[in-house]
């Protein structure tokens, strides 16, 4: 085995008790009752020595494993369960992304070219035949509002849209009796159509129309 002396002749290990030192001698005990008392020593012994002396690649081809150990194999796992989502739950979750998302169907945008200032004066001129101000009162001939209508493709206004936007100049009963007013005229006048182009229906299938005693004018 290793030994850290050499020496010219290996030297066994001494005693577990023994002193290091270079002269092997045994421990002396004093005894009762000797004739001629002797002096107490400790035993000693010659440190462990070889005779061998072992190089670093020696070493190293000693305290090399003869094989190497196989690497141990992985522990199993157990395959993860597929869990079924209910389909109610799927369809609420993509109900969910696609309101934070904003997917909508896309608003169309208005084709075909905008009306002319010659059709524009004729649809107001249509509805000014019909516009009977005659009832209002003094205040009310003094109100403007403004009304919004629907048109269908073939020029008729849809009743059931017709709504003031905003009204000024006047209370909010004036402003009530001038839009009653300008809805009569929009609904007599539009009965058989109004004369529109139907190229154009996207143009004018929303209108504003601006009735102002003064003059009115048609968006």
């Amino acid at each position: 085995r290793p030994v850290e002396r050499v020496a010219p002749q290996p030297v066994a290990p001494p005693p577990p008790e023994a002193r290091p030192d270079d002269v092997r001698q045994p421990e002396v005990v004093p005894e009762q009752g000797a004739n001629e008392p002797r002096e107490p020593s400790e035993a000693t012994a010659p440190q462990e020595a070889t005779d061998r002396i072992v190089t670093e690649a020696e070493a190293g081809k000693a305290l090399a494993p003869g094989a190497s150990p196989r690497p141990r194999a992985r522990p199993s796992r157990p395959a993860p369960l597929a869990v079924s989502e209910p389909a109610e739950t799927r369809a609420a979750v993509n109900d969910a992304l696609a309101e934070a998302l904003g997917r909508s169907d896309p608003v169309a945008a208005p084709s075909g070219p905008p009306l002319t200032a010659g059709e524009k004066d004729a649809l107001r001129v249509a509805v000014s035949n019909c516009w009977n101000v005659g009832s209002l009162s003094s205040e009310a001939l003094r109100t403007t509002v403004v009304v919004t209508v629907s048109m269908a493709q073939d020029g008729k206004p849809e009743v059931g849209t017709i709504r003031m936007l905003s009204s000024s100049g006047g209370s909010g009963d004036a402003a009530k009796q001038a839009f009653e007013a300008a809805r009569r005229a929009i609904i007599r006048c539009g009965a058989s159509g109004f004369d529109l182009p139907a190229e154009k229906y996207d143009q004018w299938r929303d209108i504003e129309m601006t009735f102002n005693p003064e003059r009115m004018r048609i968006k």
